[in-house]
């Protein structure tokens, strides 16, 4: 099984807290039950994954799940996921974001999504790619507003 340097992994460790919801990038508080049920049985785009499949993408990945209470206490229950493939150096790929249905419409995956710039920006050349590439890849002007994407000046 693949592993993170542990050292590394603590550094990118995070927990953002608001109206009763937090998000955390600490991969033991995440759910891997709840997240590989959404992704086999409610996704479009993992639709069947089976669970050792998701268990090695989460390994691999920068994790962020975001909760209902405090998983710090114990007292979370987890209602969304994102996760970043990333070499936590010049790359960094957005997937498996979702929020289950009854907290839609609270803006709560614009939060997830938001909390992981955060992250990423601990990482400035990780950070840099991440908005080249998307500027690349797509003309999407309200995205890249929104999070602040633009498109980066190429030197040499």
């Amino acid at each position: 099984m693949l592993s993170v340097d542990a050292a590394s992994d603590r550094k990118l460790r995070r927990m953002w807290s608001h109206g009763g919801f937090t998000i955390s990038t600490d991969p033991a508080h995440l759910d891997v039950p709840l997240i590989h049920r959404f992704l086999r049985d409610e996704s479009y785009w993992a639709a069947g994954v089976p669970r050792k499949i998701v268990d090695q993408a989460i390994v691999g990945s920068l994790n962020v799940g975001l909760f209902s209470g405090d998983p710090a206490r114990g007292d979370a229950t987890q209602i969304g996921y994102a996760r970043v493939v990333t070499d936590r150096a010049t790359f960094a790929w957005l997937c498996d974001v979702f929020v289950l249905p009854t907290h839609r419409g609270k803006g709560l995956a614009t939060w997830l999504i938001g909390s992981l710039s955060r992250v990423a920006d601990s990482c400035a050349s990780t950070r840099r790619t991440e908005r080249e590439a998307r500027r690349s890849a797509s003309d999407d002007r309200h995205l890249d507003s929104t999070y602040g994407l633009r498109p980066v000046s190429r030197t040499g």
